[in-house]
């Protein structure tokens, strides 16, 4: 193996990690490298995109969704309501009780979420918060 490669796996030898991002030179690579990790069948890997170029590889258990319910149910909140554009919110946006997907937002997200917002360049946060001042 390379140097490098060595430098970094002596390092990180017995350290616990949660999240590694990898970032590729094209979409091609990024969808190709998720692909191949979620179908080799690694049961404590989870490979899902946060942008198109940039891919996210950690456990399963560890998604944006784990932590969300987590923090719902630790704080006692009747209504969980998330936002998210990208693969990596997917997990997160199926846990909600209300969610929101901007007009930017993957297709495949825009499935998942409950409602759509304004694009994220255009304000979609304080979209999402008329919308839930609206609405309580």
């Amino acid at each position: 193996p390379p140097k490098e490669y060595l430098k970094i796996k002596n390092e990180l030898e017995g350290k616990q990690l949660y999240k590694a991002m990898l970032l590729s030179r094209t979409e091609e690579n990024t969808l190709a490298a998720r692909d191949f990790v979620n179908a080799k069948g690694f049961p404590l890997l989870k490979a899902v995109r946060s942008w198109n170029m940039g891919l996210e590889l950690m456990s399963p258990k560890s998604t944006k969704g784990t932590a969300a319910r987590l923090i719902k149910e630790r704080v006692g909140a009747k209504t969980l309501i998330c936002v998210g554009d990208y693969e990596n919110d997917a997990d997160m946006l199926t846990a909600a009780d209300v969610s929101y997907a901007p007009e930017n937002a993957l297709d495949s997200i825009k499935k998942i979420a409950t409602k759509t917002t304004a694009h994220v360049k255009i304000g979609a946060i304080g979209a999402v918060i008329d919308d839930i001042e609206r609405n309580l």
